[in-house]
């Protein structure tokens, strides 16, 4: 997995907990499993990446 995609699933996971209390830990994969959050595509797959970073 690529670093920008390690640093997306973080990022949604901290909004998440922000989002739905103080002082919470979330971790991306068990909200993918409790379905919280919709599975993460990858970056490099994003045609708009290319166009930002091609």
């Amino acid at each position: 997995m690529a670093p920008i995609d390690m640093v997306g699933l973080a990022d949604r996971s901290l909004y998440y907990a922000k989002e739905h209390g103080r002082n919470r830990v979330c971790c991306y994969e068990v909200l993918v499993e409790q379905g919280k959050l919709a599975e993460h595509r990858s970056a490099a797959s994003d045609p708009r990446i290319d166009a930002l970073f091609g």
